[in-house]
This record gives structure tokens, C-alpha cells and sequence, in this order.
């Protein structure tokens, strides 16, 4: 897992990956209302992870599922950002407009990609799972994608946003109050 420490106002910071994500996750949870929505549990590896979503999708009651792997990523050089999401297929046009519809949302540079253009050269969850996308939120190396990060509440329903979008469910978008 990612771990960024940087210093703000003198304090030293400390992010983890692991705990953003979580964080996002429960958000969603509790809005992807309206959708079968289950989650791998943390202790698993890639290779349980898969063989639990394998066996859990096989009651689904529907057979347009899709399996996200969310995830928050780190570079070297700080000026990379962006939302990165990685599925088997090069000419997925749904994770194309996924991709666009979560950068957006959240003020950022977005891209789907191959998995061979991965880190690792090919990502297990997208080539052993149907309609499998690794999702990279934004990258904790970069001041601006870590502001959004740092509120996973935005993330998760960017995502959610993405979602509906992507299946066509009319998506509801709040107007400021007014005092």
C-alpha cells in the first residue's frame, strides 16, 4: 500500500492508501443505493479476492455486473495527477466514459488505459474477472488530487455519479441552498 507524508503548516502528515480507500468504500456503501452491491473483504489476496467475487457473482441477479478495484496512487515526480482507470480491453468505451465522468467530477485529468500499461505490466483483476477495472482515485503525491482524496465522501460520489451514468440512471445533482 501507498503511505505519502508530507508537512502542512509545520505538522508532519502521514496518508495511507489503505485508509482513504477504506474510507471511500464505506461512503459508497452507504449511497450506491439502488444497485447489488457487495465488497471484497480486506484480508483477502488478488487470488482469494478473485475467487470470492468469482464465487459470490454466481447468485447475482443480474448478469451486468461490474467490479471495481479502487485504489489511490503515488509517483515520484509530484506534478503527476489524475484518475487512471485500467481494464483489459483498449477500446473499453464504457471505462473511457467512466474515466471521464470521475476526473471531472473531481477536477481532474482522467485516462482508461490498458492493463499492460499498468506498473506490472498486466493487473490479475482485470484479466480474470468480467467487466473488472482497477481504479486509481487520483494520485497522494500531488497537492491538488490529495485535497480531493483527503474527502472521501466527494470521491465516493463521483464514482457513484460515474456509475449511474455509465448505466444510464438519472443522476441527481444538488443545488446550493439558499439563505
Amino acid at each position: 500500500h501507498v503511505e505519502v507524508t508530507y508537512t502542512l503548516q509545520g505538522q508532519k502528515v502521514v496518508l495511507q492508501e489503505n485508509v482513504i480507500v477504506r474510507a471511500i468504500r464505506d461512503s459508497l456503501m452507504q449511497i450506491l443505493t439502488g444497485y447489488e452491491v457487495y465488497y471484497v473483504p480486506d484480508d483477502l489476496n488478488l487470488k482469494g479476492s478473485i475467487q470470492w467475487v468469482k464465487v459470490n457473482m454466481e447468485g447475482a441477479r443480474t448478469t451486468e455486473f461490474l467490479c471495481l478495484d479502487i485504489h489511490a496512487n503515488a509517483h515520484s515526480n509530484k506534478q503527476v495527477r489524475g484518475v487512471e482507470v485500467f481494464t483489459l480491453n483498449r477500446d473499453n468505451s464504457n471505462a473511457q466514459k467512466f474515466a471521464q465522468r470521475l476526473g471531472e467530477s473531481l477536477g481532474t485529468k482522467w485516462k482508461a488505459l490498458p492493463d499492460t500499461q499498468s506498473w506490472v505490466g498486466q493487473l490479475g483483476w482485470c484479466r480474470q474477472l468480467l467487466n473488472a477495472w482497477v481504479v486509481e482515485c487520483g494520485y497522494l503525491t500531488n497537492s491538488e488530487d490529495r485535497l480531493y482524496l483527503q474527502t472521501p465522501n466527494q470521491v465516493a460520489q463521483a464514482i457513484k455519479n460515474a456509475i449511474d451514468e455509465l448505466y444510464q440512471v438519472k443522476v441527481q445533482t444538488s443545488q446550493p441552498s439558499t439563505y
